[in-house]
């Protein structure tokens, strides 16, 4: 295994996970929408967790990451409200400091992510988090690098399909769920 030092703590380059949530304790379903996100990633297909707020779109990404993270050889989960600022941060954390410009375009820093800390990387998961826009910068990192790795978003927009990602609505639990999740935190 390679690895890096930072900060005087050794990094190990091949396997690491980046930022990972957990879940909140009371996650309870969505068995059938987790297993569909497992499937359409297996098949190489970027997909985009949508519908309205409050759903559970990011925790349903988390419970997805936590059930499969070991499938993974590194997975990034990556707030999209900072995502230049992020990808910023990973490269530095991986020693590609000295890479980055003073103002980096968004495909550069795509670039180099990809170049240089996904290259040689079998199963490579990226969660971009709650895309609220889709700016000029999310744009650019979704078309640069939706074919190369796994692609997992979430947003609240719809249509994404001229983005090339496959759209899965988060549906509010149903009542048979909600009498579930609330019998479970009752007897918790």
């Amino acid at each position: 295994m390679e690895s890096k030092s930072i900060k005087g703590k050794a990094l190990d380059t091949t396997k690491t996970h980046w930022n990972l949530p957990e879940p909140v304790s009371i996650f309870f379903g969505r068995e059938s929408l987790i297993e569909s996100i497992h499937l359409k990633l297996q098949q190489n297909q970027a997909i985009v967790l949508s519908e309205m707020g409050g759903v559970g779109k990011t925790q349903t990404a988390a419970k997805f990451v936590q059930m499969h993270k070991d499938e993974y050889q590194k997975i990034f989960w990556i707030s999209a409200v900072s995502l230049k600022r992020s990808l910023s941060e990973i490269l530095c954390a991986f020693g590609c400091k000295q890479l980055i410009a003073d103002e980096p375009s968004m495909e550069t820093l795509t670039f180099i992510f990809l170049s240089k800390i996904c290259e040689g990387s079998k199963g490579l998961l990226v969660v971009l988090d709650d895309v609220t826009e889709v700016t000029k910068d999310v744009t650019s990192f979704i078309r640069n690098v939706k074919e190369k790795i796994s692609l997992l978003l979430t947003s609240q927009l719809r249509d994404w399909e001229d983005y090339g990602l496959i759209q899965i609505a988060v549906p509010c639990f149903q009542e048979q769920e909600s009498i579930g999740f609330l019998q479970n935190e009752l007897t918790t």
